[in-house]
């Protein structure tokens, strides 16, 4: 570009002649680049802010790479975003907001706070200033969050955004806009010690404010409220409005935002404080606030219970009313912290939840039931051995190693014929290792223990299990009384592999109580049973 051509431009952005102007904004509008990058360079460099409010003016119809330049400048562009949106021209007021959120204008935060307060008694109820300030301060936190910026520059915009609020909240009003709460609130914890005024707030019940944050952090639906109380909850001294507020509101929404904090990793800090709220007004009603929490935000519930001061008889009725009438994941949290309470009364309501509909609760109580070693524990146990639900038979098998295959057999010749045969069956069911171990038992075991597995075999009734192993022992054992005895457990066998070993046996085998076991076997093995 000529340099003629750059002075002209030059001259036209320091004249305060509005026909120079519209040159420029004509130049602003061109289809060439070069010549719209140059005239908001010029726009940006000139004398003033008239200039700027004329690029504001044009913001909506602006390109999108002049938009990006201007972003990096838009320290630049304050003082004509205030006039904009102090402008009585609607257009212009619009643009200046547009020029705000799109250019991320941080350092307007203090200024439209302000206007805020001098203007809020004619500011019309569609205004886009109160949703505009809330918005920059979330982006400004990000941004601190984020470490984006120069730092400095971030902190700048704070000490200059408390310095705004402490002015605004020393003459705060009932009925003024909540918008200065709702920006203390957010940056409250950035702005410690910056403001002594501020500091104080929360505690001092004859600020002009006190009374509309309470009421804020009470009654609003503000997501950023328990953000700001889950903060104070991990400070070592919080204000004491905070523990009031957590003792005394239950409406869903905010319950819902602070039981998913609770999910997670708790601070020492935050455990302690909790400890010393209460008593809390709500926990009357919470059979409707388990009908309304979603199952997610349940296990978070049972955190709070968990850590806030209460008698600890209250605490296990609140438990059960959350086994009662809780979600699944709830219940399940229940089980988890009742395992470290001991009682009477506890083991009754683990006794309970040992007959929950939920799988994992029913687990996670008969692992008690166990542990805590609770009077025919054995008994409650086994009553779920044939649960519809693999993971609680796998917890039962879990929880009765004494029911083991091989310590059976070893301690055979200490029950009776009935007392074998029930646990034989129970056995079966609660091994995992039944098949495994009994076959090997069959297959290389001494004769006694052969003798004692085969009767095992007859006793669980699972012949249909064995019948590979019996077919060994019954053409190839070389004790006739185990020939016997295999030939006769056969005859409940339903392949064809065992039938011809019975014929076999009949035909071939040197002892005559043996033929004889087969072919009683044989006849009874009705022809339907053979399988292919």
């Amino acid at each position: 570009m000529s340099e003629p051509y750059l002075k002209t431009m030059h001259l036209l952005a320091q004249s305060k002649n509005r026909a120079a102007s519209r040159l420029l904004e004509s130049a602003m509008r061109s289809s060439h680049e070069g010549i719209r990058k140059n005239a908001c360079q010029e726009f940006l460099s000139g004398r003033g802010s008239r200039n700027l409010l004329e690029l504001i003016r044009q913001f909506d119809t602006l390109d999108e790479k002049t938009v990006e330049m201007l972003s990096e400048n838009g320290d630049r562009l304050i003082g004509a975003v205030r006039m904009a949106i102090l402008s009585d021209d609607e257009h212009l007021q619009r643009n200046g907001f547009r020029a705000i959120l799109t250019l991320n204008i941080l350092e307007a935060i203090p200024a439209m706070l302000s206007i805020l307060y001098e203007r809020q008694s004619v500011l019309p109820a569609d205004s886009p200033l109160p949703e505009t300030i809330l918005a920059m301060t979330d982006r400004l936190l990000k941004m601190i969050e984020e470490r984006k910026r120069r730092q400095y520059i971030n902190s700048v915009v704070l000490t200059e955004t408390a310095r705004i609020l402490s002015a605004l909240l020393k003459t705060f009003r009932r009925n003024d806009s909540t918008v200065a709460l709702q920006v203390y609130i957010a940056i409250y914890p950035h702005i410690l010690g910056r403001e002594p005024v501020l500091d104080d707030l929360l505690e001092n019940r004859t600020h002009p404010a006190f009374p509309g944050i309470h009421r804020l952090l009470l009654q609003s639906n503000d997501r950023r409220i328990p953000d700001f109380i889950w903060y104070c909850l991990g400070e070592v001294d919080p204000p004491g409005v905070v523990m009031q507020i957590v003792a005394k509101r239950h409406d869903i929404h905010f319950l819902e935002a602070l039981f998913e904090k609770l999910d997670k990793d708790v601070s020492k800090e935050t455990q302690d404080n909790l400890g010393k709220v209460g008593p809390v007004e709500w926990f009357s009603e919470i059979r409707v606030i388990l009908d309304q929490l979603d199952e997610s935000y349940q296990p978070g519930f049972v955190s709070f219970i968990r850590f806030i001061r209460m008698d600890e008889n209250q605490r296990i009725s609140l438990y059960s009313h959350i086994l009662h009438y809780g979600k699944p994941a709830g219940r399940r949290q229940v089980l988890e912290y009742l395992d470290k309470t001991p009682g009477d009364r506890t083991d009754a309501i683990i006794l309970q939840a040992a007959e929950d509909g939920d799988p994992g609760v029913q687990s996670s109580a008969l692992t008690q039931i166990r542990a805590r070693d609770i009077p025919r524990a054995t008994f409650h146990i086994l009553q779920h051995i044939d649960s519809p639900h693999e993971m609680v038979r796998d917890t039962v098998q879990k929880l009765l190693p004494e029911f083991r295959i091989n310590r059976f057999i070893d301690s055979f010749d200490q029950f009776n014929e009935s007392q074998r045969r029930s646990s034989a069956k129970l056995i079966r069911k609660v091994d995992p290792q039944f098949v495994h171990g009994l076959t090997e038992i069959l297959n290389d075991g001494t004769p006694l223990k052969k003798a004692k597995a085969l009767l095992c075999v007859e006793y669980a009734e699972s012949v249909y299990l064995f019948e590979d192993p019996l077919c060994s022992i019954l053409l190839s054992d070389e004790n006739p009384s185990l020939r016997a005895k295999a030939a006769e457990l056969l005859a409940s066998g339903k392949r064809e592999v065992s039938r011809n070993s019975l014929v076999q046996s009949f035909h071939r085998d040197p002892n005559p109580e043996v033929r004889g076991a087969a072919k009683s076997s044989l006849e009874k093995r009705p022809a339907s049973w053979e399988s292919k």
